[in-house]
Parts: C-alpha cells; structure tokens; sequence
C-alpha cells in the first residue's frame, strides 16, 4: 500500500467560475479535488459545462482549473438534481491499494494480464523486432512487466511512427519478419514479460500508392466496398461534387497545370490505367478509361480488319466498360456486378495488351 497525497489539482489565483444556471447567489470559490487523471493531464483549456463529481448543489457553481482539468471530463453534462438536500458526497481515500496478483481470472478460466509496468518502443527501420528482441533481458532486469510497442503493422515506406497504416493484415517489411515478431514474441515469454502493441484502426496514410483500400475508393467512388471505412462526405453542398473526392494535390490552377502537361496518362501493366501528377500517382475510373480504349479501337480500324480477334476482343472491353453499374449505384446487387465486371475486365485487357503489339501501341 502506498500513500498519495491529497491534492486538490486546482490553484485559487488560476480557477474560472462557470455561473449557475438559475437564479441565487453564487458559492463560495472553494476548490474541488480532482482525479488522478486530470492531475496527470496536459493543460488545455477548460469549457463552461457542469460535470459529475463537482460536489455543487442542484443548478450550483462548479470550478475549473484552465491548467489541470482535461477537456474529456467535462464531455458528459448532467442533468440537474430536483431542489431539496444536498447529497453527500463520499470522501475519497488518501491511500490506494495496489494491485496484489498481476492478472485477474476471466471467462472460462483464462487470465487476463494486469500489466505493473511498460517500457515503450519506437519501432521503424532504424529499431526493429531484432532490436527490440536484444533489450528484453535488459528490461527484464529493470523490473519491467510488459513492453509496449508502437504501431508495427504495413505503413508507409519509411515512416518513423507506424501511424500511417496502409495495410491492417501485415507487418511492416521494414521493422521485420513474421519470423522476427516470434523470436521477440518468445524472448518476451522467456523472461516472463507480456507485450502491449499501440493500435489505433482510424489512422491511415493515403499518400503514394501502397494502400490499397483508399485507390479501390479513388477508382469506385461510393460503390468501392471499402468506402464506408472513410468518413467521405459523397453529397457535399456543391452538387457537381456528388459522388467525388475532392483531392488538394494540385500546386496551380488546374487549367494551367493541364496546359503544362503535368499530368501523366499510364498504363500500369495489369488492365488498368493510372494518372501522375509529380509523386502522386492516382487510379483512372473505369468510366474514364473508356473512351481511352474506345479510341484506340478507331485507329485500330486502319490496321487490323473487323475480323481480327484482338481487335474484336478490344471493342468488346469497350463495350463491357460502357456498361458497368455506375459508381454511385447504391443496391448490394449492382456494387458486386461492377466489383466483378471489373475484375474481369481488367484481367483482359492486360491479357490482350500481352499478347498483341498493335494494342500495346
């Protein structure tokens, strides 16, 4: 059992008043005591709501501390309390008893692990699983209970944090191997250590080209399936605007930048087309690519007679891109259409790109 002293987490000189809602005299300024949370916050700016636990009477004042009361705790407004006696509150202890068995039972008999202590690590290509793996007897001497580690899934190339996850479904190459991750996974079981990993599923990176699921929504629009995992507002106030994304990569007015042949037309070798704009590089929509097919078609017409497979097999791509479900379409059978169709598509193309010179032309 060890002693914490009693602090109250506010200072007289730096308190703010918030007033009652109703009419009467205000209380006294007398400080409330606040959480070992709020002490351990960093400062930010306290706002006008009341809060549980402040000790006021119904309609009361309460008093916050600009330095040590988080935002958070004053999140939950609540309702005030019908007149009548105050309802007193019950003293908080000056001591807290410290956990006596690192885990607790669970369901079915399992243990959960308590952890008593964490050692984070900063993992990236400069400090990896091997390294992290090299310091767990070190650790372990310390007293240490559980490491700690940042993001270590597939981010983007070179990041230093791990926070601009491009894939939730594998480690990032940089920091190791799935080989690595058990040898550190087992050095950590060995010393009798647990392991705690930072996850934070809303944070992705969407720059350059390894994330797949924000090029699906680039290239599909709201019928992409991954769509609903970005908060894409598909039907802002500018009608125009409907069912896009509105990408802020241009350095100049985009007439200007067309005029200077900035952006780059390519094929990207497996039935599809992308757009270049310097280090950005963006899928081209099915619905665009089609007139692209469909005027190599016509100067195909010159060369090759109405007869010749690969040509009949590059106006029937047309033809199959002209018809897929639109991007917006909203009914489950007709996102799987186009989801297939696609697929499909493509596998085609680059197939007939393959296996004819006039069409890679």
């Amino acid at each position: 059992m060890r002693s914490v002293p009693p602090l109250t987490g506010i200072r007289a000189d730096r308190t703010r008043r918030i007033p009652r809602s109703n009419s009467g005299d205000a209380e006294d300024a007398r400080p409330r005591r606040l959480g070992p949370i709020a002490r351990r916050a960093s400062p930010v700016d306290a706002v006008p709501v009341r809060f549980r636990g402040c000790g006021a009477a119904a309609g009361g004042d309460c008093l916050a501390d600009d330095d040590t009361l988080p935002r958070p705790l004053l999140a939950q407004p609540v309702a005030p309390r019908a007149p009548g006696r105050r309802k007193e509150r019950t003293p908080e202890p000056d001591t807290v008893q410290a956990p006596e068995h690192p885990t607790h039972p669970t369901a079915e008999g399992a243990r959960e692990r308590v952890p008593r202590s964490t050692y984070r690590v900063q993992l990236n290509h400069r400090f990896t699983f091997r390294d992290a793996e090299a310091v767990v007897p070190y650790l372990a001497e310390l007293g240490v209970s559980d490491l700690y580690a940042s993001p270590y899934l597939r981010a983007r190339p070179g990041s230093m944090h791990g926070y601009d996850i491009t894939d939730h479904n594998e480690l990032n190459p940089e920091i190791g191997t799935e080989a690595d991750h058990e040898r550190l996974c087992g050095a950590l079981r060995e010393h009798g250590l647990g392991h705690l990993v930072d996850v934070v599923p809303n944070h992705m990176g969407i720059l350059g080209e390894g994330n797949p699921w924000w090029r699906d929504v680039l290239e599909n629009g709201p019928s992409s399936p991954y769509a609903p995992y970005f908060d894409i507002d598909w039907q802002p106030l500018k009608g125009e605007m409907a069912g896009k994304v509105l990408l802020p990569i241009l350095g100049d007015a985009y007439g200007r930048v067309l005029e200077r042949g900035e952006l780059k037309l390519g094929y990207d070798g497996e039935g599809g087309f992308t757009l270049r704009y310097f280090e950005h590089d963006l899928p081209v929509a099915p619905a665009s690519a089609a007139p692209l097919l469909r005027d190599a078609s016509d100067r195909l017409r010159r060369v090759l007679d109405a007869e010749d497979e690969h040509r009949m097999e590059l106006e029937s791509i047309v033809t199959a891109l002209e018809n897929l479900p639109p991007r917006t379409a909203a009914d489950p059978a007709s996102k799987a259409a186009r989801r297939r169709e696609r697929v499909v598509i493509r596998r085609r193309l680059a197939a007939l790109c393959h296996g004819s010179a006039e069409v890679c032309r």
